[in-house]
């Protein structure tokens, strides 16, 4: 059995997150600007055709594609390596952790960020170091955003793989309640459930989010050898 919770008190300062990106200006004066030059990660609104590409998913993308849980989201880039989160045993990490890794670099060469800030680490006798996403209440994320194409320039050589930025939502005035259910063949199935709660203010707003997690067991044995993928318990 394999039980993890998420709490998350969320303070904001009502403007927008820096999204990836960050400028240098050729040649300026304090009138002109010849050229600006996008090379880093800190402005807003990136392209996904720039020198440094940014993937982005909002929060209505995220409902419909049925509000996946983070390791889900992750597992869904096109860009991502193996990763900790669906074997939670012998594998060298803490149970109910999960990470990122892109490019197939190592968790160690992924960073994430929250709000535009380095997201704790934990360390595991795998990989290193590695950020816990399960950490990060998912009720709580309002867009993602991903650096692809590594983000060692700005923030070190454990981000040569690339950035995650996970970004809070900054718009819930009242409290919201969210249940998930997922049955799945061969064990009591994953559920998830949460509470948010939200006040805009004039210059800002404040944010709390309580979730819960179940993930059940999925023994090897429960597995058929491919007669029945997908079934319904009742």
């Amino acid at each position: 059995l394999v039980l993890s919770a998420s709490f998350a008190a969320l303070m904001a300062a009502g403007v927008a997150s820096p999204a990836f990106a960050a400028t240098n200006t050729a040649t300026a004066t304090a009138t002109d600007v010849d050229a600006v030059t996008v090379t880093g990660s800190f402005i807003a609104g990136t392209p996904e055709d720039a020198a440094m590409p940014v993937e982005a998913v909002n929060l209505e993308e995220l409902r419909n594609q049925g509000s996946p849980s983070n390791i889900d989201l992750v597992k869904g880039l096109t860009e991502i390596g193996s990763v900790a989160g669906e074997a939670n045993r012998n594998n060298a990490f803490s149970i109910g952790a999960a990470s990122i890794n892109l490019r197939s670099l190592s968790s160690s060469r992924t960073v994430v960020v929250f709000n535009g800030r380095r997201f704790p680490e934990q360390y595991s006798a795998s990989v290193g170091r590695f950020n816990n996403i399960a950490l990060i209440p998912t009720a709580a994320i309002g867009r993602v955003e991903i650096l692809k194409e590594g983000g060692a320039t700005t923030y070190g050589a454990d981000a040569v793989g690339g950035v995650i930025n996970y970004i809070t939502r900054r718009n819930l005035d009242g409290v919201e309640m969210s249940a998930n259910y997922r049955q799945i063949q061969g064990s009591d199935g994953d559920y998830d459930i949460s509470i948010s709660g939200g006040k805009l203010f004039e210059n800002g707003n404040i944010m709390g989010v309580v979730s819960f997690t179940h993930r059940s067991e999925l023994d090897l044995s429960a597995r058929d050898s491919g007669e029945e993928v997908f079934g319904l318990r009742l």
